[in-house]
């Protein structure tokens, strides 16, 4: 009976398995109109990259399991939404 609980119990248990998020990002500025949206005069490329931005980058958010990563991402996302997103924190754990 003990081996039958031992076995029961060891099929119960999921691995643990890291996950990672990947986000590849292409980042436009543009210039706002009267109404708030985007007027199509775009900042280009290189003046980005001559300020020191890039505008095309991969970001990535990793986790613990599948579960753990996804919470970290929607965490992340919403923060960025928000505008609470502090530096460096879309990268790591």
């Amino acid at each position: 009976m003990i081996q039958e609980v031992e076995v029961e119990f060891t099929q119960n248990i999921r691995p643990h398995i890291p996950h990672v998020a990947v986000l590849s990002v292409q980042l436009e500025v543009c210039e706002l109109d009267q109404i708030g949206q985007c007027s199509g005069k775009i900042v280009s490329p290189k003046e980005l990259k001559e300020k020191g931005v890039e505008t095309n980058f991969i970001l990535q958010v990793s986790g613990w399991d599948k579960m753990d990563c996804i919470n970290k991402l929607k965490h992340r996302l919403d923060e960025f939404k928000k505008g609470d997103i502090k530096r460096g924190e879309l990268y790591g754990q």
